[in-house]
């Protein structure tokens, strides 16, 4: 059994970076959400997913919750990645 996999769902490229260092960190393989199968599931022991973070919770996590009867017996590890964009203040002389 492989012991640890990465899957991320990215929008803008943040998280996908983020899931590539944890990848690299863990030594465990990484997969795009929309590449990966739930079949897949199975040969791991531990599952890291990452999503970006929006109002309405984070990109992606449905594969995990959606599938939570089948993951009992795995370690489930969730990350986000959020971004914020710092407006321009201009001030007026």
């Amino acid at each position: 059994m492989l012991q640890t996999v990465v899957i991320y769902r990215s929008t803008s490229g943040f998280t996908k970076k983020y899931a590539e260092w944890i990848a690299k960190e863990c030594n465990a393989d990484i997969y795009d959400a929309k590449e990966f199968s739930v079949q897949q599931l199975s040969d791991y022991s531990t599952i890291i997913f990452g999503g970006s973070l929006h109002a309405v919770g984070i990109n992606g996590i449905k594969l995990v919750k959606q599938n939570l009867p089948k993951l009992t017996d795995k370690k489930i590890v969730v990350f986000a990645v959020g971004l914020h964009r710092q407006k321009k203040v201009f001030s007026v002389k």
